[in-house]
């Protein structure tokens, strides 16, 4: 029951089979003219069209996807044959791994590669020269639990190059091909076609939400029988912009324009008898916890039920029982990176072992949360890198994560214990994509997944600034949630010191005296503490000296690079960050120029800025702050938050400029009516 449901991911090559577009080109000013959105024909390349060396509308362009052509149709053996062809102009180097290297993942006993062919061209005296890829550099790898990747690499790549391809897929009809209309560059041409028998019901469910320029649905006939009625549909996309990942996003593949199928029910043509492949939320919870790589592993083992005894023995309460577990499942078991919600092996192997999945290392928590007595469900998401998740349709491989659910009262909190530096109930941030789907065979339902922490750091610096421009002092961190994780994550990889110099400062600095406070005491905020000397810090020239104000954990560049965006910014948590310093300016010296008092605030209150600045008896105070609180901007709100971050990154690198104080002229003596100099001593 389980795998009709659960069919595994679905994984789209990268690599694909091309097709060409020409474009009419001179030469000196090819890539000034626009291309023409049209298929192109395999094998037909000009000379001019290989003179192009960027995209007309997209100068930040590596590469562009000239031609994407594909169809799918259900054979006489009923499997799908899903025919694909490609054509890339290579612009630069950069490009070459991702374009010059093709690779198609497939599951091995639903799916096969066959015919591939692939071709560069490129220009050699003025006429164009054609390389064939040669049989022998395909290779087959065996991945993992039957997973299979197919790979070669194009020949003689060179910028400006054209390179394309083509292949058939055929696979099991539960698994019709998707299709990506954009990428993470320019495509100027896209076709999808798929023809599907009535017998065949499909879910299909659309991601993006670029419009199409032009789309068909008609009814016609399968390829089987004349006999046998099928849709064909059609769908095609012309200057398709590139969607690039950017700061504060989860992944591109949640703004790409493209298709997916989900396989719903076979009806037999000549009985009308309809199997239902796809059921409900209901069903599919049923299905899952009563197999053995998910739901029947929790409470079966007796070496989990005596260590689960053995933990909890003497807690009265659910709330020490819970963190007891937790503490013991996230220091014992360490995660190997490898990121699933099905299981690979038993809980007593992963006991055994002092390793496992972010599936076995949470199902392990949630059944001994269980045996103690604890409402606890293992909940199912999709991760921010992985891609949104849709409750219309019941499939599970929109998910790739478990995590756990402790339901207390009318609310719920949510564990994961794949690191050792995570305190209780605050999530990953990449398990932070808005809903997870808790999994129970009575009411399975969906979960908001609200922020489980924030950002929070505040540096305090006590210093003073020689003439030399030397800095030294001492510096004081104090990080919680977030923050504090992520620095005991850089210390534990290599230590305290490294984790100061590397990280605060950006240039050579001396350190001594550094100590951390509550490096595992997670559910209290990591403290570090250094003195440190930072030669040059500040420009001494002539009498001035131009000293930046943030002397450690300044930021240089706005996260927010593009001039505009068509997806909101997703921060996944709110963020606080505050910087104080308090620093002594050298004997002789005075502010010349000080930044002036700032303060910023974003519409609806969704953060603010703030910048406070004071002289008084020979020392500079100075406190930076920025809040947001807010964690998704909308695309209308991208240029104020932009310039937002334009402000704050501008704070942290405008100087103070301080000016040796001018030595006072020393006044003519006054002389008495004793002083020998005084001309008119005489003369009284």
């Amino acid at each position: 029951m389980f795998s009709r449901n659960c069919f595994g991911r679905h994984f789209l090559g990268s690599l694909i089979a091309s097709t060409l577009f020409i474009g009419s080109f001179v030469a000196s000013n090819a890539y000034a003219q626009p291309i023409k959105p049209e298929p192109a024909e395999w094998g037909d390349v000009s000379p001019d069209a290989l003179q192009r060396t960027k995209h007309p509308a997209d100068s930040n362009a590596t590469a562009i996807i000239l031609s994407d052509i594909g169809e799918s149709r259900l054979r006489r053996n009923n499997t799908w044959g899903y025919e694909r062809e490609r054509r890339v102009q290579v612009l630069s180097e950069s490009a070459f791994d991702t374009y010059g290297t093709h690779e198609i993942y497939v599951r091995e006993d639903v799916e096969r590669v066959k015919d591939i062919e692939a071709r560069t061209y490129v220009i050699e005296n003025g006429e164009v020269k054609r390389y064939e890829l040669d049989e022998d550099d395909i290779f087959e790898e065996e991945i993992r639990d039957g997973l299979e990747k197919v790979s070669f690499t194009l020949p003689n790549l060179e910028p400006g190059a054209m390179i394309e391809y083509r292949y058939e897929i055929r696979s099991d009809p539960a698994f019709l091909q998707a299709w990506q209309f954009q990428g993470t560059e320019p495509t100027v041409f896209s076709k999808y076609t798929v023809k599907i028998p009535e017998f065949l019901k499909y879910a299909v469910l659309a991601r993006g939400s670029a419009p199409f320029s032009e789309q068909d649905r008609k009814r016609t006939y399968s390829n089987l029988s004349n006999e046998i009625g099928a849709t064909e549909y059609m769908w095609e996309m012309h200057n398709a912009p590139a969607i690039r990942a950017e700061e504060f996003m989860t992944t591109p593949d949640d703004y790409i324009r493209s298709i997916e199928f989900q396989l719903k029910a076979i009806v037999n043509p000549i009985t009308s008898e309809r199997r239902e492949i796809m059921t409900s939320w209901e069903d599919l919870a049923v299905d899952l916890m009563g197999t053995f790589s998910f739901g029947r592993e929790l409470g079966r083992h007796h070496e989990v039920r005596d260590l689960t005894d053995a933990t909890v023995e003497g807690l009265s309460t659910a709330d020490e029982r819970v963190s007891a577990i937790y503490d013991l499942v996230q220091n014992r078991i360490s995660w190997n990176d490898r990121q699933t919600f099905l299981l690979g092996r038993s809980l007593d192997e992963v006991l055994e072992s002092g390793t496992g999945t972010s599936a076995e290392i949470n199902m392990l928590l949630c059944s001994m949360l269980q045996e103690a007595d604890i409402d606890a469900y293992p909940v199912l998401i999709s991760t921010r890198g992985h891609g949104m998740m849709s409750p219309t349709f019941p499939f599970t491989r929109q998910f790739n994560e478990v995590i756990v659910a402790v339901k207390v009262e009318d609310s719920y909190t949510f564990l994961d214990a794949t690191s050792p530096h995570r305190p209780l109930g605050m999530l990953p941030p990449r398990a932070l994509n808005g809903q997870g789907w808790l999994v129970d065979t009575k009411s399975p339902t969906w979960l908001r997944i609200p922020p489980t922490g924030a950002e929070s750091r505040n540096t305090l610096i006590r210093a003073s600034l020689s003439p030399d421009g030397t800095v030294s002092g001492l510096l004081n961190i104090t990080d919680e949630s977030y923050s504090g994780v992520r620095s005991r994550d850089r210390i534990a990889e290599s230590s305290v010191e490294a984790f100061v110099r590397e990280d605060m400062f950006a240039s050579e600095v001396s350190l001594s005296s550094t100590r951390v406070t509550n490096e595992t005491a997670l559910d209290q905020p990591l403290e570090i503490q250094s003195s440190f000397s930072l030669p040059a810090h500040a420009q001494a020239s002539g009498d001035f000296i131009y000293v930046k104000p943030v002397i450690a954990d300044a930021v240089r560049e706005n996260p927010l690079q593009a001039p505009d965006r068509s997806f909101p910014v997703d921060l996944a948590y709110p963020r606080q960050n505050t910087y104080t310093l308090s620093m002594q300016i050298p004997d002789g010296y005075v502010v010349e120029e000080m930044p002036a008092n700032r303060r910023v605030r974003l519409d609806g209150d969704g953060g603010t800025f703030l910048r406070v600045t004071q002289e008084a008896e020979g020392s500079i105070t100075m406190r930076i702050q920025m809040v947001l609180r807010e964690t998704t901007f909308q695309p209308d709100d991208y240029d104020m938050l932009r310039d937002f971050f334009a402000e704050y990154v501008a704070t942290h690198a405008e100087p103070i400029v301080l000016k040796k104080a001018a030595v006072a002229e020393p006044s003519a003596p006054s002389h008495s009516a004793d002083d020998p100099t005084d001309s008119s001593a005489g003369d009284r």
